[in-house]
């Protein structure tokens, strides 16, 4: 495990990788998820938000979960440069595919997102995780609020919203810089016993988006807000 972890500590920034990943994303993750949402909709004239949901949930954990077996079962060949591309396009397509799924449920939702702010902001809020949710709910002042419907979302000024943005900003390079990064050199081991890490460590990331989408919208719609 020692040497083929050597490329990945010289050439590899993480954090920067994650920024620039997460900044990337922001853009273009939000029309594909209206595009996804209205697709579901058009083909399922009779689903539920509910039924969407689910749909969504199972489509995110799936592309993450191929996508950690692909960059762990990499490490069964002895080449540095090769694993270092593998387990970035992992790391990209995790945080892509993140923010797809809050995006696409925000839109279940009915949350308007046309806002880079407010993108950026329940990006962050839902990828930082639990932990984060109960410091953004004081800064902006609403602590008796169980979650954020889309009117209280709305009515926070975008000064408020910047300024929390810049605090969970450090936060996420932070976790993902590091958590990521463990889970990197991780999957560097030999062939499937990598592959399961890399499986198991993307789906419990996107296991805790997943409740963490939940935790801070609240329940599902039971009709569709047009």
């Amino acid at each position: 495990m020692g040497n083929n972890t050597e490329p990945m500590k010289k050439d590899v920034d993480v954090k920067k990788l994650v920024s620039a990943a997460f900044n990337k994303a922001l853009e273009s993750q939000y029309p594909v998820a209206k595009s996804i949402v209205a697709s579901y909709r058009g083909k399922n004239p009779g689903k539920t938000p509910k039924q969407a949901i689910a749909y969504l949930k199972k489509l995110y954990l799936s592309s993450v979960g191929v996508s950690g077996f692909a960059s762990g079962a990499s490490a069964a060949i002895p080449n540095g440069v090769g694993q270092v591309t593998v387990t970035v396009a992992d790391l990209c397509n995790y945080l892509e595919s993140s923010v797809l799924y809050v995006f696409s449920v925000a839109h279940v939702y009915g949350l308007d997102l046309s806002d880079e702010v407010l993108r950026r902001f329940l990006a962050l809020v839902v990828l930082v995780g639990d932990s984060s949710a109960t410091t953004v709910v004081n800064a902006l002042g609403k602590k008796t609020v169980p979650y954020w419907s889309a009117k209280i979302i709305d009515r926070i000024p975008m000064s408020s919203l910047n300024a929390v943005n810049k605090i969970l900003g450090k936060r996420f390079i932070t976790k993902y810089g590091t958590k990521q990064g463990v889970l990197v050199l991780g999957k560097q081991l030999p062939f499937l016993i990598g592959a399961g890490v890399g499986v198991a460590g993307n789906e419990v990331f996107g296991a805790a988006s997943v409740k963490a989408v939940t935790k801070f919208l609240g329940p599902v719609p039971d009709t569709w807000s047009e």
